[in-house]
C-alpha cells in the first residue's frame, strides 16, 4: 500500500501507465528502438524507448548484483552452456556469450516486441553462439496461454492463477495470447545440456522446473531463479531438495540453486 501511494504520487512514468490513456495506447503501439551500452556487454543493446525507459537512464546499474555473480560464477566453475529462461531483452544472454569462453547460449522469450529487439542486438554480438527460441519454457511442450505486458514487455507469464503485474499496478488489462511451449528437458536434448540455467518467468518458476527434472538429475547445472512470493518459494524448495539441490537468497527476488555437492563460496 505504501509502495504504491508512493509510486502514484512521486513517479512520473507509474502515473503516466496507470493514468494516461493516450500514453498507454503509445506504449502499446509505437515502437521506438534505442542501442544503448551496458557494462559486460560488447556491443550495443536494443531497448524500447516507452517500454524500457529504465535501461536509459544507468543501464549498468539494472540488475547489477546478480549478473556480478553470474559474471563470478563462470569464472570460477568454467561455466559455458546456458539456458536464458525469460530472455526479455537479453541482457544475461549477452552477458554471459561475452564472458564465457567457447559460450554456447539457447535464450526463450515469447513476447514478440522482446524477441525482435533481442534479434536487432544479436545481430550486433560479435559471436554466433546464441539461438533465441521464441517459446515459452513450461513443465510440457505444445501450446499455452500467454498474458502479455505491454507496458514494460518484463512481466509476461504463463502464470494465471493471480492478478498480473499490468492489472495490479497500471489497472490495465493484459494481453492473452497463445504461445508454443518447451521444456529444460526437451531442450537438453535438442541442444545441449545447459550447466547455467537464469529463471525469469513471474510465478511460472515451478512448471519450469517440473520440465527440468531430468536435466537437473544428470547435468546438474547452476540456476538464477526469480521467485516472488513465499508459497512459491516453498513449492520450488520441495522440488529442489528432491533431486539434492541447495537454495540460496541473492538480490530479492532472486535466489541461487546449485547442487548440495557444488562449493559455491561466499
Amino acid at each position: 500500500m505504501i509502495l504504491n501511494w508512493i509510486r502514484s504520487h512521486f513517479h512520473p512514468l507509474w502515473h503516466l501507465r496507470r493514468h494516461s490513456r493516450l500514453f498507454r495506447w503509445a506504449t502499446r503501439n509505437v515502437r521506438i528502438k534505442v542501442g544503448i551500452r551496458v557494462k559486460n556487454v560488447d556491443h550495443k543493446l536494443y531497448v524500447d524507448l516507452l517500454r524500457n525507459p529504465h535501461m536509459l537512464g544507468s543501464p549498468d546499474k539494472y540488475e547489477r548484483e546478480d549478473l556480478d555473480l553470474m559474471i563470478n560464477l563462470i569464472g570460477r566453475l568454467k561455466l559455458s552452456r546456458m539456458f536464458d529462461v525469460g530472455a526479455n531483452l537479453g541482457l544475461y544472454a549477452f552477458a554471459f556469450s561475452a564472458t564465457a569462453h567457447d559460450g554456447r547460449i539457447v535464450a526463450f522469450e515469447p513476447d514478440e516486441v522482446n524477441a525482435k529487439l533481442f534479434d536487432t542486438s544479436n545481430a550486433r554480438c560479435p559471436r554466433r553462439n546464441i539461438v533465441l527460441e521464441r517459446k515459452a519454457v513450461s513443465a510440457t511442450s505444445g501450446s499455452a496461454a500467454f498474458l502479455s505486458d505491454d507496458m514494460s514487455g518484463a512481466t509476461g507469464s504463463l502464470n494465471q492463477e493471480s492478478n498480473s503485474f499490468v492489472e495490479r499496478n497500471y489497472g490495465g488489462t493484459p494481453s492473452r495470447k497463445t504461445v508454443e511451449t518447451t521444456t529444460i528437458d526437451e531442450a537438453s536434448k535438442r541442444f545441449f545440456p545447459p550447466d547455467f540455467i537464469k529463471i525469469d518467468v513471474e510465478g511460472a518458476e515451478l512448471s519450469v522446473l517440473e520440465g527440468a527434472k531430468e536435466t537437473l538429475a544428470t547435468t546438474r547445472p547452476i540456476m538464477l531463479i526469480e521467485i516472488n512470493t513465499e508459497a512459491a518459494l516453498e513449492r520450488v524448495r520441495e522440488l529442489l531438495n528432491g533431486v539434492d539441490y541447495s537454495l540460496r537468497a541473492t538480490t530479492a527476488p532472486n535466489y541461487l540453486a546449485y547442487p548440495r555437492q557444488v562449493k559455491i563460496g561466499g
